[in-house]
C-alpha cells in the first residue's frame, strides 16, 4: 500500500474521530430536511467491480444496525471521483451548454490510458461521511487527473477545477450523515482504519467518462 496515502487516510480518520466523539459531525441540511436537491454538477468517475460493491454493501448493512438513520450508498452509487469538472450548483445551465466540448476533451485526454487497478481496503471518515479507502497500484489515476487538468485548462474549461480541494486520494464515499450520530463510540469503532476491511478483487478498472 502507498505509505503516503495510508498516512493521509489515517490522519483524516483521527481528526474525524474527535469530531464524532464531540458530537460535531457535519449534517447535510438537504439530507436532514429531505429537501429535493436542484443542484447539478459534472464529474469524471469510475465505479468498482460488482463484487467489490457487494462487499461494501454487506459491510454497510452492519453499519446500518448502528446508525440506521444515515444515508447509505447503494452498490450502483459507489464510485471514485477522478475529477470534478465543476462543483454542483443550481446555476448549472451555462456549464451543461458546454457539455459537448467537455466530452470531446475528456475523450482525447483519456483515450490512451491503460487499465488500472485500485485495491479497496480499510475505512476512513470525514466530518460528514464515511469512506472506503482506495489504493491505486500504479500512477495511472494520477496521470489521468493531470492530463484532464492540462487539457481542460488549455480548452478554456478549467476555471472550476479543484474549486473545493485538489483530489489526491481514491476513496469511495459510502455513507453520508443525515442526523447526528446515535452512538459515536460505536461508529468510530466500526470505521477505524485498523479494522482492515478488504473489499477489493483483482480485476482492473477503467475510467468511465460518460
Amino acid at each position: 500500500m502507498d505509505s503516503e496515502l495510508t498516512e493521509t487516510y489515517a490522519t483524516l480518520w483521527q481528526r474525524t474521530r474527535c469530531v464524532f466523539l464531540q458530537g460535531d459531525a457535519q449534517i447535510d441540511p438537504l439530507l436532514h430536511d429531505h429537501t429535493p436537491d436542484a443542484r447539478r454538477g459534472l464529474t469524471v468517475l469510475f465505479r468498482p467491480q460488482p463484487e467489490v460493491a457487494a462487499r461494501v454493501a454487506a459491510w454497510l448493512d452492519e453499519l446500518a444496525a448502528i446508525e440506521p438513520a444515515q444515508v447509505f450508498y447503494a452498490p450502483a452509487q459507489l464510485h471514485v471521483t477522478v475529477l470534478s469538472l465543476f462543483t454542483a450548483t443550481s446555476a448549472y445551465a451555462p456549464y451543461f451548454a458546454q457539455l459537448a466540448r467537455y466530452l470531446a476533451v475528456l475523450d482525447a485526454a483519456l483515450s490512451s490510458l491503460p487499465l488500472f487497478t485500485v485495491a479497496f481496503q480499510g475505512v476512513t471518515a470525514s466530518p460528514a461521511a464515511v469512506m472506503i479507502q482506495g489504493f491505486p497500484t500504479d500512477d495511472t489515476l494520477e496521470r489521468a487527473r493531470t492530463a484532464l487538468r492540462t487539457s481542460l485548462t488549455a480548452a478554456g474549461l478549467g476555471d472550476e477545477l479543484d474549486r473545493r480541494y485538489q483530489l489526491t486520494t481514491a476513496h469511495m464515499t459510502a455513507l453520508r450523515l443525515r442526523t447526528p450520530t446515535l452512538r459515536a463510540g460505536s461508529i468510530c469503532g466500526a470505521t477505524r482504519p485498523g479494522a482492515h476491511h478488504r473489499f477489493w478483487g483483482d480485476a482492473g478498472e477503467r475510467i468511465v467518462t460518460r
